[in-house]
């Protein structure tokens, strides 16, 4: 059913753990630029399953952006602590509380804040999708938008006092599956997009394996759909590494057997206690500043 509404004024869910779309995680389907993009983003890898396919096209607006996508990394947390509650769910989300977006993605509530967040609302309305995965072999690619509908409530007075969106039914289904992966509540810390992006990728592939895992720059390149030169990418990655600030994870830059520049992940807690990265508290100081959307 699709047309029953999920209440998120329900106390026990009011603060849920964040949770992201674990097919998403490693694709390149948002622009990592704070800057307009529509310059569409293009990829192709072959894997033993087949070839996976992603291509994202804009709306006037531009690409929707990795700080946009914490629209949806709201409502998936949300609807999968609903699920987990056993609640009612749907793809529709009515009566969404615009301040409770702002606060639960970390950024400020003030006037100009709420521009911002129907402005990334619009660019997530406008961003197109299509993609193999989830698809059958040899089957169409599906196409969505990362919201099918945003409506806004407003009272006599003119004033905004909730939201309606509608998600996909390819990203509802996924939660309805349990396609989820638990994220960090520090990742709404990391302010630029390439951080992001990394930090979403190293959940998923290096999760909670003790080895971790390895990357090259050129694939995290080709990961990215960043519209960097490759070096500049390696110039910002290379910071990332030294900064190594991501939650949860210990990046280590290395050279491969190839001369290639290559990048460790593992999981912090999975390091020996001598380790210096072992306590992330260790390497962390002032908060930063969250970013607007």
């Amino acid at each position: 059913m699709t047309d029953r509404q999920l209440d998120f004024f329900i106390p026990s869910i009011a603060d849920p753990p964040l949770r992201d779309q674990l097919d998403l995680m490693d694709l390149p389907l948002l622009s990592l630029a704070k800057t307009k993009r529509t310059k569409p983003i293009e990829f192709r890898r072959v894997t033993t399953k087949g070839e996976v396919r992603a291509t994202v096209t804009s709306g006037p607006g531009g690409i929707a952006t990795i700080q946009d996508y914490d629209v949806l990394i709201w409502a998936t947390s949300h609807i999968m602590a609903a699920k987990q509650a056993g609640l009612a769910t749907a793809a529709k989300i009515d009566g969404a509380s615009a301040y409770e977006i702002l606060k639960f993605t970390g950024r400020s509530t003030g006037p100009r804040a709420y521009g911002l967040l129907w402005s990334a609302i619009d660019r997530l309305v406008d961003t197109t999708i299509r993609t193999s995965v989830r698809t059958e072999r040899g089957g169409r690619d599906a196409v969505f938008h990362w919201l099918e509908r945003a409506d806004k409530t407003v009272n006599a007075a003119g004033k905004v006092t909730g939201l309606s969106i509608t998600l996909p039914q390819w990203l509802y289904q996924g939660i309805e599956n349990n396609n989820v992966l638990s994220i960090s509540a520090d990742y709404f810390n990391l302010t630029g997009g390439l951080e992001r992006w990394l930090y979403r990728l190293t959940r998923k592939r290096a999760g909670n394996q003790r080895a971790g895992w390895n990357f090259t720059f050129g694939e995290l390149y080709d990961r990215s759909g960043s519209a960097q030169k490759p070096k500049e990418f390696a110039r910002d990655l290379r910071k990332i590494i030294e900064r190594d600030g991501l939650p949860d994870y210990h990046l280590e830059g290395f050279e491969g057997q190839r001369g290639d520049a290559c990048l460790h992940a593992v999981r912090r807690t999975l390091l020996p206690s001598s380790h210096p990265a072992h306590d992330f508290r260790l390497l962390t100081g002032k908060k930063r500043t969250r970013p607007a959307f």
